[in-house]
């Protein structure tokens, strides 16, 4: 137990290191967005982090909340044909 709490820590140490290194290299514009995404319950700074990566913070190609939800595939849909309704992870896109 004392080995696997010793390997832990080392790995913590790693992954706070990484998280250092990144915030060294994002521009001060990315890290005021990532500060206030963080602010959203369930989200941190890694989450914040890689939402910003993908999606950018040049918000004109996503106008309104409903874009963003959608690009994300969070928007509710019609699942149902033939009065069967079917997950939505299981339809091929």
């Amino acid at each position: 137990m004392k080995e696997l709490l010793k390997h832990v820590d080392e790995l913590d140490a790693y992954i706070e290191h990484l998280n250092d290194d990144i915030d060294s290299h994002m521009k001060p514009e990315k890290k005021q967005t990532v500060d206030a995404i963080k602010d959203v319950t369930g989200l941190g700074i890694t989450s914040s982090q890689a939402i910003i990566s993908v999606i950018g913070t040049d918000m004109e190609r996503l106008p309104t909340d409903a874009h963003i939800s959608s690009w994300a595939g969070l928007c509710p849909g019609d699942n149902e044909s033939a009065k069967k309704t079917q997950d939505r992870k299981d339809q091929k896109r």
